[in-house]
């Protein structure tokens, strides 16, 4: 796996952000996904984005590829702002675009785990962005 730190701050996430690009051999992942989320289905009907919490009460969030029938592709603007009892986020390959302040102000939250495939932090192009 690729592991690489932003050391800077970036507004909503933890000042060491870690990604990781998922691999056979790597580690697994934790047995079950988390449930319970608010989320719309985007406009091509077949991918949704993940508006807010719901009724998950997971501290260590595992976004789940699939909502039902729609694979999920985005956490939304201020998805999970001011969970304080968040302490991690793993995310699949499947997710690909994080939305402003996604996680701002989850005061416990520790790691962020996500693909190589996000192309869109902070609503900044990552294709284009120079680390």
């Amino acid at each position: 796996s690729l592991v690489q730190f932003f050391p800077q701050k970036l507004d909503g996430f933890p000042k060491a952000l870690e990604v990781w690009q998922s691999t056979q051999g790597g580690e697994a992942p934790p047995e079950r996904d988390s449930s319970g989320f608010d989320y719309v289905v985007n406009e091509d009907g077949k991918t949704c984005t993940i508006t807010g919490m719901g009724v998950c009460r997971d501290k260590q969030i595992v976004i789940p590829e699939y909502i039902g029938d729609y694979q999920v592709t985005a956490i939304g603007k201020m998805a999970f702002g001011a969970q304080i009892d968040i302490t991690d986020v793993i995310m699949p390959d499947s997710v690909v675009s994080i939305g402003q302040s996604a996680f701002k102000n989850c005061q416990q939250l520790k790691n962020i785990t996500l693909s190589l495939k996000v192309h869109t932090l902070n609503g900044k192009d990552l294709t284009k962005a120079q680390f």
